[in-house]
C-alpha cells in the first residue's frame, strides 16, 4: 500500500528490505503523478490520462489516481471550453476518489491525505458548478471541501498542498458575500486567502502549479498586474506554449498596459488551438475579442478592425452566443469605434 507521506519523503527511513519496496513503489507513484501534472500543464492530455491510469491500476485502492485523472479531465474542459465530451468521466472519476476516500477515513487509514483527497474533489465539483452559474451548489460543495481540508491539516500540518483549496475558498467567499445578498455576511479574509495560497506555491507537493495559476488571477482580479506577470513568468519559463498561463499572462499584461506583450500571447493561444485543429469558433471569439481589445488600447486601429473582421465571419452557435455574450457585446462596442475610425478618415479625405 502506498501512502502519500512515504512519497512526499516525510516517511522515517526505512529499515527493512520489505520496506525499501514499500518505499521504492512510493517514489514511484509520485514521480508519475509529478508526470501527470506535467504533461497535463504541456496540454498533453491523452498521455497525462494513460499516466493517471497507470497509478489507478498500481494502487487500486487509493483515491489518489481517481483524483489526478479528474483534474487532467477538468484542465480539458477548461483548455477547449468543451464540457459536454468528458463531464461523464469526470464526475465518475471524482466520484470513484471520494467513495475510496471515505473508506480510508472510516477504516482510520491515511486519515490526513483521505481528507485532502476528499476534501480537494468536492473543491473541483464546487468550481464547475461555479463555471456553470449554479452558485449556491458551489457554495455548498466549497463549504464541505473547506471542512476536509482543514481537518487534513489539523492531522499533517505539513501537507501544504491543502492551502491552496482553503486559501481559493477564503478569497472567493470574501469577494462574493458582497455580490450575493443570500451568502452570509463574512470578514474579509481575502489577503489571508492570498498568503495561504502563496504557501502552497512555495511548499506543495502536487498543487503548485494550480496555485501559480490560481493566484495570478487573484492578483489581476486584485489589480496587481505587475505582480500576475511576475508570477507567470516563474511559470512560463518552464511551460512557455502552456495557455493555461498565457491566457492570464494576456490579461495581466494589457492591464499592466504591456499592449505589445499582451498581443504576443493571445497570438500564441490561438495560433497553438489552431495548429492542434481546437480553436472552436466560441474561443476563437474570446481571443480576437481579447486580442482586439488590446490593439484598441495600443492605437492600432486598424489591427482591431482585422480582428473584428474575422470575428464576424465566425460560425458561432446559439449556445456560444448565449456563453459568449460578454464578448459579443464587447466586439459589438469595438466594432462601432472601427466605424467612427473610419467614417473619420473618409471625412478627412474628402475636405481634402
Amino acid at each position: 500500500m502506498i501512502t502519500y507521506a512515504q512519497a512526499n519523503g516525510n516517511a522515517e527511513a526505512p529499515a527493512t528490505a520489505s520496506a525499501l519496496l514499500t518505499l521504492d513503489h512510493a517514489a514511484r507513484i509520485d514521480s508519475l503523478l509529478q508526470s501527470v501534472i506535467a504533461q497535463t500543464i504541456l496540454q498533453q492530455y491523452d498521455e497525462a490520462l494513460s499516466l493517471a491510469d497507470l497509478v489507478i491500476k498500481s494502487t487500486p485502492n487509493e483515491p489518489g489516481g481517481y483524483f489526478f485523472r479528474a483534474a487532467v479531465l477538468q484542465a480539458r474542459m477548461m483548455d477547449y471550453e468543451d464540457y459536454e465530451r468528458d463531464e461523464n468521466a469526470f464526475f465518475s472519476a471524482i466520484a470513484a476518489c471520494r467513495k475510496l476516500a471515505q473508506t480510508k477515513l472510516k477504516e482510520g487509514r491515511d486519515e490526513a491525505w483521505a481528507h485532502f483527497f476528499y476534501g480537494s474533489a468536492m473543491g473541483y465539483e464546487a468550481f464547475l458548478m461555479g463555471k456553470k452559474k449554479k452558485y449556491l451548489e458551489a457554495f455548498r460543495y466549497g463549504w464541505q471541501s473547506l471542512q476536509h481540508l482543514e481537518a487534513a491539516l489539523k492531522i499533517d500540518p505539513q501537507l501544504h498542498d491543502a492551502y491552496l483549496g482553503i486559501g481559493t475558498y477564503k478569497y472567493y467567499r470574501s469577494k462574493m458575500s458582497k455580490t450575493f445578498s443570500w451568502l452570509p455576511f463574512v470578514k474579509d479574509e481575502r489577503e489571508e486567502g492570498i498568503r495561504m495560497i502563496r504557501q502552497a506555491i512555495v511548499h506543495g507537493r502536487y498543487g503548485r502549479t494550480a496555485a501559480i495559476n490560481g493566484l495570478s488571477w487573484i492578483l489581476i482580479d486584485e489589480n496587481r498586474p505587475a505582480a500576475a506577470l511576475a508570477l507567470i513568468d516563474s511559470a512560463l519559463v518552464i511551460y512557455p506554449a502552456s495557455r493555461f498561463f498565457l491566457w492570464s499572462a494576456g490579461e495581466a499584461a494589457y492591464r499592466a498596459k504591456r499592449y505589445d506583450q499582451a498581443a504576443v500571447h493571445y497570438r500564441q493561444i490561438l495560433s497553438s488551438l489552431q495548429n492542434e485543429d481546437r480553436l472552436s469558433p466560441y474561443l476563437e471569439l474570446v481571443g480576437r475579442t481579447r486580442l482586439a481589445k488590446v490593439y484598441q488600447a495600443a492605437g492600432k486601429t486598424e489591427e482591431a478592425c482585422r480582428e473584428l473582421e474575422r470575428i464576424g465571419v465566425l460560425s458561432l452557435s446559439k449556445r456560444d452566443r448565449e456563453r459568449g455574450e460578454e464578448f459579443v457585446q464587447e466586439a459589438g462596442r469595438y466594432r462601432k469605434k472601427c466605424e467612427e475610425a473610419t467614417n473619420g478618415k473618409n471625412r478627412t479625405t474628402e475636405q481634402k
